[in-house]
């Protein structure tokens, strides 16, 4: 099977350590940054329902290349979560950041030089940075000693990697299974 370039999407061998079209190190681990818009499930622990909402995230990638196929894909972010929660006494805002670190087995479909689709697994663990309730009307209050510091889930996912040149870009779904009660 024909093994192509991360960067370029050049053609290469096994045996070679660099891409003789582009200079990239095929073995060294490959860096970016990643902005994220994620959705947050319709249930806040501790709170019952509430309307979906949506966080922000922003982080850095980092793919490790274990064989020419499989590479670890790293994800560590800044990411919010949280809602809006509607209860008899009012609405109020639930807003907690976690320091994510999705750690992720890669395998990479590679039959095509301009796209690479991809399919993932793996935990993602997560280190309490804030959690707040801002209460409509009633102030803000704190809300980290409540709420749990790790947060633990498993994902699955898939996506596809698309080389231009010196870069690679990437569109990906994924779906995290929360493990833990973080409240």
């Amino acid at each position: 099977m024909a093994k192509f370039c991360a960067n370029c999407g050049s053609e290469i061998e096994d045996s070679w350590n660099t891409c003789p079209n582009c200079g990239t190190n095929i073995k060294a681990p490959q860096m970016g940054g990643e902005p994220r818009l994620t959705p947050t499930p319709s249930q806040t622990p501790g709170y019952g329902s509430r309307p979906n909402s949506n966080g922000f995230g922003i982080g850095a990638v980092v793919d490790w290349p274990l064989t020419d196929q499989i590479d670890l894909h790293a994800e560590p972010m800044l990411l919010q979560k949280g809602g809006k929660i509607e209860t008899s006494s009012g609405v109020a805002i639930y807003k907690v950041n976690y320091l994510e670190i999705p750690l992720m087995l890669r395998y990479t479909i590679q039959h095509s030089a301009s796209l690479l689709p991809y399919a993932m697994a793996g935990p993602s663990i997560g280190l309490l940075s804030s959690a707040k309730l801002d209460i409509k009307d009633g102030g803000e209050q704190d809300e980290k000693d409540n709420t749990k510091i790790f947060d633990f889930g498993l994902g699955i996912g898939g996506g596809v990697k698309i080389p231009r040149g010196n870069m690679t870009f990437f569109a990906e779904t994924r779906y995290v299974l929360g493990l833990a009660n973080i409240k």
